[in-house]
């Protein structure tokens, strides 16, 4: 069995973050969210994984797993989606890559705790042509959601429904057999003008093929604003690591104080400060200011030259300068 990870999103909805970052490559708890992708998949017997990038992203995304995960036992490839066209579309750009093996399927910006080891149990058979990781939540509207019949076969899916059929929706971790590409090269853009991988599977569903669903009921945190990011930093903080902030050996804190769910990267100088709930990544510099549910991109500084410290909630991208008098 291979992998794949779909990393060629533009992450429109991280912005300023993302202009500079790969969506993927946004640190939670100092680590990129691709990185806890990736350990999952180190979790199974996979050796090959796949990266799908867009050609913006190809080369951090490279320069990251060659520089930090030489102790993972994959062989990487790393495979260019020419044009945003959906999940299903990108999935078949690893069409040559699978060949004739089943495969993992996982989203590049998820965290899902066990997710890899989840969707392989209960004896899964290799003989399902898809199997899918899907979670009960309050609002499905947001994502693919899936209807089942009374002894609980899945018999139908659909992408971001206005009226959806159930409350249980697809997490981004999937089982595939190869003729999943035949199907795709057979589906219609949908009215996004995109190419779904809900469409792909309902119609292994019409062709009477067996597509089964896993119920997961761990945490699933889908990175798609700053309000996730910071809960997801909190929730690898509590949860994974067992720790209440994480400090860079390479920071430096001078008459600071750092209380909770606070990240801050290497490089970095906190002056007469108090952080709260807070992502600061690499290179930055504070001073004089409290900050609360705030993400400071690399290489950023802000300073108040007031002697009267300032209460702030803020979102700066890299290389960014806020100076206040």
């Amino acid at each position: 069995m291979k992998a794949i990870v779909l990393c060629a999103g533009k992450g429109t909805r991280l912005r300023p973050f993302t202009y500079s970052i790969p969506k993927p490559l946004i640190p939670i708890c100092n680590v990129p969210v691709l990185g806890y992708v990736l350990s999952e998949i180190k979790k199974t017997q996979v050796k090959d994984v796949a990266i799908i990038v867009n050609n913006e992203i190809k080369e951090p995304i490279e320069d990251y797993i060659y520089n930090n995960l030489n102790n993972y036992p994959f062989n990487f490839s790393f495979i260019i989606q020419p044009e945003p066209k959906g999940l299903a579309h990108a999935c078949l750009m690893a069409k040559d890559f699978v060949g004739d093996d089943s495969f993992l399927m996982f989203l590049g910006d998820n965290i899902i705790p066990f997710c890899a080891s989840e969707i392989l149990t209960d004896n899964y058979s290799f003989q399902e042509e898809a199997r899918i990781l899907v979670k009960e939540v309050s609002d499905p509207t947001p994502f693919g959601v899936v209807e089942f019949d009374s002894s609980g076969r899945v018999v139908g899916l659909e992408e971001k429904p206005k009226n959806p059929k159930s409350n249980f929706v697809i997490l981004g971790v999937y089982i595939f057999k190869p003729n999943i590409f035949r199907i795709i090269e057979t589906i219609k853009p949908s009215k996004r003008g995109e190419l779904e991988i809900t469409d792909a599977i309902q119609k292994l569903i019409e062709e009477n093929k067996e597509v089964s669903a896993k119920i997961y009921n761990g945490t699933f945190i889908d990175i798609a604003g700053t309000e996730q990011l910071l809960y997801a930093n909190e929730f690898v903080m509590k949860n994974i690591l067992n720790i209440n902030n994480l400090i860079s050996s390479s920071s430096t804190l001078y008459k600071s104080q750092v209380i909770s769910n606070v990240s801050v990267g290497e490089n970095c100088i906190i002056k007469n400060s108090t952080l709260k709930n807070s992502i600061i990544m690499d290179g930055t510099n504070l001073e004089g200011v409290n900050l609360r549910k705030s993400v400071i991109g690399k290489n950023c500084t802000i300073k108040n030259h007031s002697p009267v410290r300032i209460s702030l909630s803020l979102e700066v991208g890299d290389n960014s300068t806020l100076e206040f008098y």
